[in-house]
């Protein structure tokens, strides 16, 4: 038994000056008179000598910004450690929701507090009682969890759209193709009022109505090689178009350009009926003339 215990220690393990059949040296103890030994940093639950530098935990330091976490919280859609503001401040810089340390695209901006890194933090701070983290603005003390987000930005005051004769710009530029002379049917009016969303009367006064006495001269060059095909008069349809098309009102092209005959004249062989003088009349036998 002394034998056993002797070679494996009460511990039941192998003794460390006799493994595996090797004899293994004893790390030697330095001297204590050796400079700069016991002198780097505290160990952990000890205060360091006065005037030591306190050296910060590298995991409770941001990744961002390499302070130690004054409020550290945890990224819900990667699970990466962040100081808040840094993380948030990030997203707002690139515009989008990426993860700082791996550039992945997040479902979400949602962060909340670590509170394990934030247990670590101040029993670091309790441990160091007159350190002072640097970034902290000479303060000990940490932000309190899970703070409602900022308020966003006011928005910038809108931009009013540029107008010409009163109209929006886009609006008038689509409405002048359509106008003869700046001038506009009442048919035409109410179109674009019905299309735009405007007031008929903006457009009125941007667009008056036609006031000429006669057509165009264009217009009337344009219509009368119409109606030269059927006698110098034109349907009421063409009447209607022309007005619309030219901006006239339709009762310039109907004086310009009588209307077609009548159901009664189209019976007529498209001729006028004229009616026969009385005494003819009283010579027709049976309504019938001789040759």
């Amino acid at each position: 038994l002394k034998a056993t215990l002797g070679s494996r220690g009460c511990s039941g393990r192998p003794s460390p000056t006799k493994r595996m059949g090797q004899s293994v040296r004893p790390i030697a103890r330095p001297p204590d008179d050796v400079e700069g030994v016991g002198q780097n940093t505290a160990s952990a639950g000890q205060q360091p000598a006065k005037g030591m530098q306190v050296e910060e935990p590298p995991h409770l330091l941001c990744p961002i910004t390499y302070a130690l976490m004054r409020d550290p919280v945890f990224v819900v859609d990667s699970g990466n450690t962040y100081e808040r503001d840094a993380v948030l401040d990030y997203w707002a810089r690139v515009g989008e929701t990426r993860d700082p340390r791996t550039n992945m695209r997040l479902a979400s901006g949602d962060v909340r507090t670590n509170w394990d890194v934030r247990r670590q933090v101040q029993a670091f701070l309790d441990q160091h009682p007159d350190f002072v983290p640097e970034g902290w603005g000479g303060s000990r003390e940490m932000f309190a969890p899970d703070r409602p987000p900022p308020p966003p930005p006011e928005p910038d005051p809108p931009v009013a759209a540029p107008e010409v004769d009163g109209l929006p710009a886009e609006v008038h530029e689509h409405v002048v193709a359509f106008a003869h002379d700046g001038h506009l049917t009442e048919d035409m009016v109410t179109h674009f009022a019905g299309v735009f969303g405007i007031e008929a009367a903006v457009l009125r006064e941007a667009f008056p109505p036609v006031q000429a006495l006669e057509l165009p001269a264009d217009a009337n060059a344009h219509i009368a090689a119409v109606a030269s095909s059927n006698g110098g008069r034109l349907t009421e349809n063409q009447v209607a178009h022309f007005a619309r098309v030219f901006g006239v009102d339709p009762a310039l092209v109907r004086e310009a350009f009588p209307p077609a005959p009548g159901p009664a004249e189209a019976a007529a062989g498209g001729q006028e009926v004229v009616e026969p003088p009385a005494n003819l009349v009283e010579l027709a036998n049976g309504g019938q003339l001789a040759d």
